[in-house]
């Protein structure tokens, strides 16, 4: 006999702490997704220093050194053959309307870890906030030669602007609350972005190839992106070339759009990958995690987590890979549009997704195989088939093995006459361990004396080997304790509070565990919600006459309390937290 308490809550679980400090670029760390992430101080000594004026163009090689605050009153130039090589802690203050210029030069701005570069807007108290115009490259090419490294770069219009530029590095930096852009690459090739933070400012990063101009070889990696519209922008216009970019192990977090790929017209020639990237947060109430209306793209080994529409296919988008990739709690994963031929979704994981799984408005060419699909209870409309044309989807495991439940879960011709039927046979009976591990399902948190019990249901992938359970400030997808659970499904933790976040992964059987989560082989994090507890298991024998729930816990805040039992037997008061049950 089994006896529940059921508790309509008045609150929920806190899950994120937001940054509000334009500077608290400090330090931060992304465990598992980024191996190594720059730390520096923003303010350096405090010190008086000579401020020294600039500006007008640069006729030979300068050094501005950390003794002097460089404040430039007139647009700097810096011209072919002419270096400016910025030390380590050194301020650089920028007039209203001026801005840095790099015209086939060479500026090497070398901060350290805890003594960056900083360049801000030279504003006096009571100004109204206004924009400096930034850094801006044009023609500036050669290995090691144009460097930001460990900077600070805010309140500009657009913090980096790269024109026909190659080989640009940026690494270990901090954009912030830029008008426009916190960097651009116009037509620009072979450049490196890498470890940097983008936040607060209108779009993140653009990458952009216009008619008869190429964009390619552009590497953005290890970043943190937490901007207003979009997070990354990638446009080919008609007539440009936007081929083998790589944006790579990446948090893009909380924007209108995390990725756009947008398409100007004209045929593309050759590949670009996202992959290894978590992308969460994105959308509001009508944007994507990831928007793809250009061909040919690779899209693997990403985690997809709580964005409007996960992965949307613009009308007429060809030829894209969408592989191993986790789907998590989104209000909808990916949707098809109609004309989006010959596009390829293999070996990717769904799991409690809100809407539904995959939306389906052009067939032709279309394949959705190896895919394991975890749907919630009464879930309906994971698979929809928008189009009059039949549509096949073998091989697929839907956590069921009753065709009349995977029925149930597919909108097609049996539930609408003007659509296509879609067929789902034959399907896996075991998940696909080539996919990534889901996350477990039903994790919750309950307070038991001194300890909180964390328990979930367990999954059904045969290669599982473990679970972890990780607590403590959840920040940049990432979290600073974390405990081995082995196979058991219960744990007790006596060093965390009920109100603490904690969260549950699963792991599969392989040892090598680098960037385990993004590779598929630790699951994403399932976040244990708040339950009361009705107490341990025990016996009622036939004498007994009562059974007092001393032990049971409700540790939020909650509207009524409403007791059910599996047997016949009553409560003596059906309102209060531990009642005497009668047999």
């Amino acid at each position: 006999m089994h006896i529940f308490e059921h508790i309509k809550s008045g609150t929920q679980p806190v899950l994120f702490r937001k940054v509000k400090n334009p500077w608290a670029c400090v330090r931060w760390r992304l465990l598992k997704l980024l191996p190594f992430v720059f730390a520096f101080a923003i303010f350096g000594q405090a010190m008086a220093r000579d401020e020294i004026e600039v500006g007008g163009t640069l006729t030979q090689d300068e050094i501005w050194t950390n003794e002097h605050t460089y404040i430039v009153v007139q647009d700097l130039r810096i011209p072919d053959s002419v270096t400016l090589v910025i030390q380590a802690g050194v301020d650089v203050k920028v007039n209203q309307g001026r801005g840095i210029f790099v015209l086939g030069g060479n500026l090497r701005a070398i901060g350290q870890e805890n003594d960056s570069v900083k360049f801000f807007a030279n504003t006096a108290r009571g100004e109204l906030e206004w924009k400096w115009k930034g850094i801006s490259y044009t023609g500036s090419t050669g290995t090691g030669l144009n460097v930001l490294s460990y900077v600070y770069i805010g309140d500009a219009e657009i913090a980096v602007d790269m024109y026909n530029s190659e080989e640009i590095v940026i690494e270990n930096s901090c954009f912030v609350k830029s008008q426009n852009i916190g960097v651009r690459l116009f037509n620009s090739r072979n450049c490196l972005i890498t470890n940097c933070l983008f936040q607060e400012n209108y779009d993140g990063i653009e990458l952009v190839a216009t008619f008869g101009e190429e964009a390619s070889e552009n590497r953005i990696g290890n970043n943190v992106f937490k901007n207003e519209n979009h997070n990354i922008y990638l446009l080919k216009a008609y007539g440009g070339i936007l081929v083998n970019n790589l944006v790579e192990s990446n948090l893009i977090e909380g924007g209108n759009n995390g990725i756009w790929l947008d398409n100007g017209g004209g045929e593309a020639f050759g590949r670009n990958m996202i992959r290894k990237n978590i992308i969460l947060m994105n959308g509001g109430e009508a944007g994507y995690g990831l928007m793809i209306a250009q061909d040919s793209m690779d899209v693997q080994y990403n985690i997809f987590w709580k964005n409007h529409i996960a992965v949307f296919y613009e009308q007429a988008t060809k030829g894209t890979v969408l592989t191993n990739n986790s789907f998590y709690q989104n209000q909808e994963a990916v949707v098809l549009s109609d004309g989006s031929m010959e596009n390829q979704l293999h070996n990717n994981t769904f799991s409690m997704n809100t809407t539904g799984d995959f939306r389906i408005a052009e067939v032709q060419g279309t394949s959705f195989r190896q895919n394991n699909i975890f749907t919630y209870a009464n879930q309906e409309k994971a698979v929809v088939n928008n189009t009059p044309d039949d549509m096949d989807i073998p091989d697929n495991f839907w956590n069921t093995d009753q065709e009349g439940d995977i029925r149930r879960l597919i909108w097609d011709k049996e539930d609408d006459p003007a659509l296509g039927e879609v067929t789902f046979v034959p399907f896996l009976l075991a998940a696909d361990t080539t996919d990534p591990v889901a996350p477990p399902m039903r994790a919750i948190k309950q307070q038991v004396g001194d300890t909180v019990k964390v328990s979930w249901a367990a999954n059904p992938e045969e290669d599982l080997r473990a679970y972890k359970i990780y607590y403590g400030t959840f920040e940049n997808y990432s979290f600073p304790s974390a405990e081995d659970a082995g196979n058991d499904t219960v744990i007790f933790l006596t060093d965390v509070t009920i109100e603490d976040t904690l969260v549950v992964t699963a792991f599969d059987n392989t040892l090598n565990m680098t960037d385990a989560q993004v590779l598929g082989h630790e699951s994403p994090f399932a976040f244990a919600d708040v339950y009361p507890y009705a107490g341990p298991d025990g016996e009622i024998c036939k004498m007994h006459d009562e059974f007092s729930l001393d032990e049971s816990t409700v540790p939020f805040t909650y509207d009524n309390i409403a007791w059910s039992t599996g047997g016949d037997g009553t409560f003596s008061d059906p309102q209060s937290v531990q009642p005497v049950y009668y047999p």
